[in-house]
């Protein structure tokens, strides 16, 4: 801070020096890169609310086939624990597709930005790659689990009554 003072007494003395504060500058540009980093993150939480109000529809429209499905495995024999793991496994099995079409997607934008737009040496990161399919994994299966979970207990035949 004694040197900047230092320094504007001395351009006093040379009216015609123009000097830019460069600090206020780095200042300013990190106040916009917060905010759109903010505004980024916005966008992200309400893609992944949107995500989980498609999923819950298409639940929603499969629900009358998964009903036929799980009697018909109930009238084969299927246990409600065996039907209960094999619609949380399927969710599960589409939560972790679903995250890694995603990683791919995001991982193509942010190297293509990396290498032509910024023009940076290519940098990634394995953590992602590690941690979000099977979290995401769980959480579309703890939800589709949630919703579908009544199917089990539904008797096979009141079912394939409303068919015929």
């Amino acid at each position: 801070e004694s040197r900047r003072l230092e320094l504007i007494n001395h351009l006093k003395v040379y009216p015609n020096v123009t000097a830019i504060d460069v600090a206020q500058t780095i200042g300013t540009l990190r106040q916009l890169l917060n905010r759109l980093s903010q505004a980024v993150q916005l966008v992200w939480v309400l893609m992944l609310v949107a995500g989980l109000l498609v999923l819950l529809a298409s639940v929603q429209a499969s629900l009358p086939a998964r009903r036929k499905e799980v009697a018909l495995l109930r009238v084969a024999g299927a246990s409600r624990n065996y039907i209960t793991a094999a619609v949380v496994g399927e969710f599960f099995f589409l939560g972790c597709m679903a995250a890694i079409a995603a990683l791919v997607c995001s991982e193509g934008i942010l190297i293509w930005l990396q290498v032509n737009v910024f023009k940076l040496q290519v940098h990634s990161s394995f953590l992602p790659w590690i941690l979000v399919p099977p979290s995401v994994g769980f959480i579309l299966a703890s939800l589709g689990g949630l919703y579908c979970r009544s199917l089990a207990y539904i008797a096979p035949a009141s079912i394939l009554r409303e068919q015929s």
